[in-house]
């Protein structure tokens, strides 16, 4: 079929290594919508393709090893109850983000079976277990309850047939070697892990903990950026915040309401506007320590903001910014949020609790600071209809300057640890203590 030709010929060309591909020709927009659109797409037709086609075992092999690295990496994206570390306008497609083990399988991939096994069926016990349904109990537009602000232009309730893609593993019968197989952990049941994408630029990390805070995505470059497109939400908040988690989720913005959770925003001296993170410019990344930087406003230019984000453990990392201000600006910054569904949390100095989730965040720096409880607009958290999530921000506008600012993030739901990192500023060295962790940031 001259079609089927011609598009997986521009599949191919996304291609970009180590098993990833980008969605579009922009490098720099990915989404676990490559499990259920790429390595989907490559694995079916390894299936369904005429056997006697020209270069036939090639390409199945090439998809293969595409989808066995790629899926080496995408395990670790998953919470022991199955739920995964969710980011970008696609979520609402719930379970097609399974879609690409059972194939995997179906189609002949080197990989762990009972893993995927487990995998599959532990996602999709999430959701179900999990999830809010609407009164006539089916899947609408949104993540784990009905909510249309996740909707975006291409999807409707029409939509759902994507979430059937993570049921392709049924196109195994119960003989099956996938169904046969011993369900094997997950890789956040065998231990804790701190690993980096194996793909040049593609600069994130993965942090799994299971006593803590689940799965953390530390995010130095999955942004979206696209010139010209501003048809999609906030799309700040579904790729540019500091970081995405399994069990605290995420929130998105309002016209009125930002969601600065796992972000700094500067507000004007009118109190008019307020920044996201938008596009990020990454300069180094490493399992010690990622760095970047973005442009609040594009109408400021001169105005930067530069970001040190240092993973450490027991759900903890700190985050130092430099905040380069052309003018005056309110500095702010949140912590992880806390969906909810009712107002049962108490809030002190910067610690949110919501029954055994805590949230917090702490910050010293070049000004005096405050901290306040955010609540966003209902329906703007993809994993509850409420969402709180603790912040702070400078006692009044800042002159225009140079501040460096220094923040201890939290979030756990289990345990706690009973002593916090220790940070000082001095000068422009930021020194780290956390146990028997000892580190020194240069500020630049």
């Amino acid at each position: 079929d001259k079609y089927l030709e011609f598009v997986y010929g521009e599949l191919e060309e996304l291609y970009v290594g180590n098993g990833w591909y980008c969605d579009g020709k922009d490098f720099g927009r990915f989404d676990f919508y490559e499990a259920w659109a790429h390595h989907t797409y490559t694995l079916l037709w390894i299936l369904i393709a005429d056997k006697t086609t020209p270069g036939y075992e090639e390409k199945c092999e090439r998809y293969r090893e595409r989808s066995r690295e790629f899926l080496k990496l995408y395990s670790h994206y998953f919470d022991e109850d199955g739920g995964m570390c969710a980011y970008g306008r696609s979520i609402s497609y719930r379970f097609a983000a399974v879609s690409a083990f059972g194939l995997a399988a179906l189609a002949g991939c080197d990989i762990d079976l009972g893993l995927a096994k487990n995998i599959i069926l532990k996602n999709i016990s999430y959701f179900l277990d999990k999830s809010l349904p609407p009164r006539d109990g089916c899947f609408s537009c949104g993540y784990l309850y009905d909510s249309a602000r996740f909707a975006e232009n291409y999807a409707s309730d029409g939509a759902s047939t994507c979430y059937t893609e993570g049921f392709m593993c049924l196109l195994a019968d119960e003989n099956h070697p996938l169904w046969r197989a011993e369900a094997k952990p997950l890789p956040i049941e065998c231990s804790d892990y701190l690993i980096e994408c194996p793909l040049d630029k593609l600069d994130f990390l993965l942090q799994g903990e299971a006593d803590f805070g689940g799965v953390t995505l530390f995010n130095n470059a999955i942004h979206y950026f696209q010139k010209g497109n501003y048809a999609f939400n906030d799309m700040c908040g579904y790729y540019s915040k500091f970081c995405y988690n399994s069990r605290a989720g995420f929130t998105i913005s309002t016209r009125d309401k930002p969601g600065f959770d796992n972000m700094i925003s500067l507000t004007t001296d009118d109190m008019l506007m307020s920044s996201l993170r938008a596009r990020i410019y990454t300069v180094s990344s490493s399992k010690e320590l990622l760095v970047s930087y973005h442009y609040p406003f594009t109408n400021d230019p001169e105005t930067k903001i530069t970001t040190y984000t240092v993973p450490l453990s027991e759900g903890y990392h700190v985050r130092i910014h430099k905040v380069e201000l052309s003018r005056p600006y309110t500095v702010r910054e949140g912590g992880f949020s806390i969906g909810t569904e009712t107002d049962a949390y108490t809030f002190d100095n910067g610690k949110l609790t919501y029954g055994n989730t805590v949230s917090s965040i702490s910050a010293i720096g070049d000004a005096p600071v405050k901290y306040e409880l955010w609540k966003n607009h209902s329906g703007m958290h993809n994993l509850r209809p409420l969402a709180y999530f603790p912040t702070w921000c400078t006692e009044r506008p800042l002159d225009k300057g140079v501040y460096i600012f220094a923040s201890t993030v939290m979030f756990t739901t289990k345990r706690i640890q009973d002593e916090a990192p220790k940070v000082e500023i001095d000068g422009t060295r930021v020194k780290i203590s956390f146990g028997n962790y000892k580190k020194c940031v240069e500020v630049e």
